[in-house]
């Protein structure tokens, strides 16, 4: 079964079954911004799959701007976030 979001940047795909996000087969720009909106729909960034395969620095660079506005209103991410940004 597969479920969809839908936002201002596109369409997320979340398998059920799999539990795993199925991105869109895009380029960087549109991926990375998916890979945030991830985060801000709770959806866990390690059901993403390609993560690792499709880092880049723009996208480890969002991810860190991230971390320091939810850091700045006093509110926490999930480990799987730091994660990303250590590596």
């Amino acid at each position: 079964m597969m479920g969809r979001r839908e936002g201002g940047q596109g369409q997320i795909f979340y398998s059920f079954d799999l539990d795993k996000v199925v991105p869109p087969d895009s380029p960087g720009a549109v991926y990375n911004q998916m890979v945030v909106k991830c985060v801000f729909s709770c959806v866990p960034i390690e059901t993403v799959i390609g993560l690792d395969e499709r880092r880049n620095a723009e996208l480890v660079r969002m991810m860190r701007d991230l971390v320091s506005e939810r850091r700045a209103a006093g509110r926490l991410l999930p480990d799987a976030v730091y994660r990303f940004i250590e590596n």
